[in-house]
């Protein structure tokens, strides 16, 4: 079986490897057919990981990083490995190749070519950026996980202070666990605690202008 994980929000994708890791290791607690490979550095371990027999009675899990950074050469060989050794039909071997790329630095031809592999032959899961709606939804279910006590007005202030970042935002929120220890956060909290992105103004910008609140609006710019 092999999958394509690919996308610009790294927290969410690592996160499912994690995932996909935790569930092996509880089912297979050596970790001896287990495989983190970075294409760039060792792409000469594929084959072996795709087509080698076991000596051990335990599924494959391979994570394969840097799929998108294979040149068209190399991408060649890997669609010849993986069809040859019939990886895609066999249930006990599993082939998650990975990235965290921005399109604009990618060939678009060699991406489309490994996507349209990957819909043919696997699965596919893209892992892209929360925008702001689902960034509060998250936030304040991972605030609400480890015991923040915050309002959603307060929450969504202090994603507009950080920026859509899912790394960032999960450790500004353990940061005011510490610091309020079961108690309620307060936005004064947040504005001694947090540095503030100054491109978050935009959030409250455009909500200024849509409620016709001028003066909020200006303050912001």
């Amino acid at each position: 079986m092999i999958y394509l994980f690919y996308g610009e929000n790294s927290f969410m994708l690592q996160k499912k490897l994690a995932e996909l890791k935790a569930r092996y290791s509880a089912k297979f607690a050596s970790g001896l057919n287990f495989w983190k490979v970075d294409l760039e550095d060792n792409f000469d371990q594929l084959e072996n990981i795709a087509g080698a027999q076991s000596m051990f009675a335990e599924k494959k899990l391979a994570f394969l990083r840097g799929v998108f950074s294979i040149n068209p050469g190399e991408w060649d060989m890997v669609e010849k490995i993986l069809v040859r050794s019939k990886v895609k039909n066999d249930p006990e071997v599993i082939l998650v190749f990975y990235d965290f790329f921005s399109s604009d630095k990618k060939s678009p031809e060699q991406i489309k070519k490994i996507k349209d592999f990957f819909k043919k032959n696997g699965k596919t899961e893209e892992f892209k950026n929360l925008d702001r709606p689902h960034m509060v939804k998250w936030a304040g279910q991972e605030a609400e996980k480890i015991g923040l006590k915050i309002n959603t007005a307060d929450l969504t202030y202090l994603i507009d202070s950080t920026g859509l970042d899912c790394w960032r935002i999960l450790s500004e929120v353990n940061k005011l666990v510490l610091l309020k220890n079961g108690s309620a956060v307060s936005r004064q909290n947040i504005d001694e605690i947090v540095a503030r992105e100054v491109e978050a103004n935009v959030f409250r910008t455009t909500d200024a202008l849509a409620q016709k609140n001028i003066a909020a609006a200006l303050k912001c710019l």
